[in-house]
């Protein structure tokens, strides 16, 4: 069976590349860029480089195959003025926290809110000093990005949490049945 995905160069995408490897189906893999690594170097696997909004590449990338995964988000047709909330959490105390908003220069806040601002924690650091932080993000308010920062950012060490999340969408890819 041959399988057009598009969206293969995504974490979600490579997963079913994957699986439908595994299963030893064919891909037709709709990219946007010269893909690397190893599942794009196999020989049952063609890419076809392209954007989903082109009707031609998708035409040609779709012809003889028998289904098609479609993957791919094009955010650009929908997400033009999307508002993201976010709350930081520092391992340590910044001296003083600096931002902006629109062009407009802040200094020495504990809190900005609105549109089109920024926020720079300024530090004195010595060489080998290591500053880390967290960062819980949602589209919806500030209070969800700050429940996503407790409840899904516990640890402090990077590569845990890389970990737990991988495993966390691996679990629930594990549902996917191709």
């Amino acid at each position: 069976m041959r399988i057009f995905i598009t969206g293969a160069t995504g974490y979600i995408g490579q997963r079913v590349m994957a699986r439908v490897l595994n299963q030893g189906h064919e891909i037709h893999a709709l990219c946007r860029r010269q893909p690397d690594g190893e599942l794009f170097n196999n020989p049952r696997v063609k890419i076809f480089k392209g954007d989903v909004v082109n009707f031609k590449t998708v035409s040609d990338a779709i012809a003889d195959c028998d289904q098609a995964y479609h993957i791919a988000a094009y955010s650009r047709t929908w997400a033009k003025d999307v508002k993201i909330f976010f709350v930081v959490q520092f391992d340590r105390p910044y001296d003083s926290l600096n931002g902006w908003q629109g062009r407009k220069r802040v200094s020495h806040v504990s809190r900005l809110s609105g549109d089109s601002l920024g926020v720079a924690a300024q530090y004195d650091v010595k060489a080998g000093d290591v500053i880390q932080m967290k960062i819980g993000i949602s589209y919806t308010n500030v209070e969800n990005a700050r429940a996503k920062l407790q409840r899904e950012v516990g640890a402090w060490n990077f590569d845990t949490i890389k970990n737990e999340s991988k495993a966390t969408w691996n679990d629930w890819l594990g549902n996917i049945k191709v």
